[in-house]
């Protein structure tokens, strides 16, 4: 089966970057397979298979093999067609609603979120990394200002809510792993447990971050 095509719509359209790249603005869309994104501006690289996104970002996209539905809202973002993976920076927030085995709603808020679609992961950071691969999407503001990340997952069984410095989320297995300053809160409302972990900073194996299922 061939590989769906990145189709990018705007009311108006430049050619840039002497023919290597297009940028569209008022209205733009993007979509891919069950892949959708709008902003208020893109710069497609068709060559890299890369659309940057600048303004009112919003990403959705449907999973029909995991059973779930995915929303983020962002101020910037970048897609990857090739790897079906992304970011999103500034104010950034995210859904997913889950109907498979279980019903299950994952919220998360962040100040950087990168999305992986063949792993089902997805980062959270307050702020991207300032050296490797996600240098360049530093974002221009004080660390202090971008959300502190936290995921809250709710489900028939309970709700677990989790605060760090660096979050990531594993929607096939339904586990967060979290590093740095991390607060966590359980809720068992099958036999009305309620456990509040003020500070969580060591898992019981003693490794460097926090864990929860």
């Amino acid at each position: 089966m061939d590989a769906p095509k990145t189709v990018v719509k705007g009311q108006r359209m430049e050619v840039i970057k002497r023919g290597e790249s297009v940028a569209f603005s008022h209205g733009v869309t993007l979509t891919r397979g069950d892949d959708f994104m709008s902003a208020d501006r893109m710069i497609n690289h068709e060559k890299q298979g890369i659309t940057e996104a600048w303004g009112n970002v919003y990403l959705r996209r449907n999973d029909p093999a995991r059973g779930t539905r995915s929303e983020a809202w962002g101020d910037e973002g970048t897609y990857d067609s090739n790897q079906t993976s992304g970011t999103l920076r500034g104010n950034v927030f995210t859904e997913i609603r889950e109907s498979t085995p279980t019903e299950r709603l994952t919220r998360a808020w962040a100040g950087f979120l990168s999305f992986d679609s063949r792993s089902g992961a997805l980062l959270l950071e307050r702020t991207p990394a300032t050296s490797g691969p996600r240098a360049r999407f530093q974002p221009p503001w004080p660390a202090g200002v971008a959300p502190r990340p936290r995921v809250v997952v709710e489900e028939p069984g309970g709700r677990r809510d989790l605060w760090g410095n660096v979050l990531t989320y594993y929607q096939d297995d339904n586990r967060v792993t979290a590093e740095g300053s991390v607060r966590a809160y359980w809720e068992d409302r099958k036999g009305g447990a309620v456990v509040n972990l003020p500070r969580l900073n060591k898992r019981k194996n003693g490794g460097p971050h926090g864990a929860a299922r």
